[in-house]
C-alpha cells in the first residue's frame, strides 16, 4: 500500500512539474494571474467592496443609495431649470419694457424734430412779414386786448 501511494507520488510530482512549466511560461503566467485577478476583483465587488473596502456594487444597499442620489441631484436640477426658466421670462419682460421704452423715446424724437420743423418754418415766415405788418397786428391785439378788459 505505500508502495501504491509513492508510484502516485511519484505520478503526481510529474503531472505537477508538467503543470508547473506550462505556467511558469511567460505568457501562460500571466494569463493565469489575469484571470485570477479578474475573478478576486469580481468576487471582492459583489461581496464586500473593492479588495473588502467601501460599499459593495452588487448590493441592494449601494444600489438603493445610488438612486437616492440620483433622485436629490434630479430634483437639484429640476429647481434649478425652474428658476432658470422664471430668471428667462423676467428677462424676456424687462426686454419688452426697454423696446416699449425705446420706441416711445423714437416717437418723442421725431415729435421733437417734427416740431422744431414747425418752429423754424414760422421763425422763416415771421421774417419774412414785413415790420409795418408786424407794427399793425401789435396794436391790433392791443387794442382787442384793451377791449376784452373792459368788458
Amino acid at each position: 500500500m505505500v508502495l501504491y501511494f509513492y508510484a502516485e507520488l511519484i505520478v503526481l510530482e510529474g503531472y505537477m512539474k508538467k503543470y508547473l512549466k506550462w505556467l511558469m511560461s511567460t505568457r501562460n503566467f500571466i494569463v493565469v494571474c489575469f484571470i485570477l485577478a479578474v475573478i478576486f476583483f469580481v468576487s471582492a465587488c459583489a461581496t464586500s467592496g473593492f479588495l473588502g473596502f467601501g460599499d459593495p456594487l452588487a448590493t441592494s444597499s449601494y444600489v438603493d443609495t445610488a438612486i437616492a442620489e440620483m433622485e436629490q441631484e434630479t430634483e437639484r436640477i429640476s429647481i434649478e431649470f425652474d428658476q432658470m426658466n422664471a430668471e428667462i421670462k423676467a428677462f424676456t419682460s424687462l426686454r419688452n419694457e426697454i423696446e416699449n421704452i425705446i420706441a416711445t423715446m423714437e416717437k418723442t424724437q421725431k415729435d421733437t424734430a417734427e416740431l422744431q420743423n414747425l418752429a423754424d418754418r414760422v421763425g422763416e415766415r415771421l421774417e419774412e412779414m414785413p415790420n409795418e405788418m408786424l407794427r399793425q397786428l401789435v396794436e391790433a391785439l392791443q387794442t382787442y386786448l384793451e377791449m376784452m378788459e373792459n368788458q
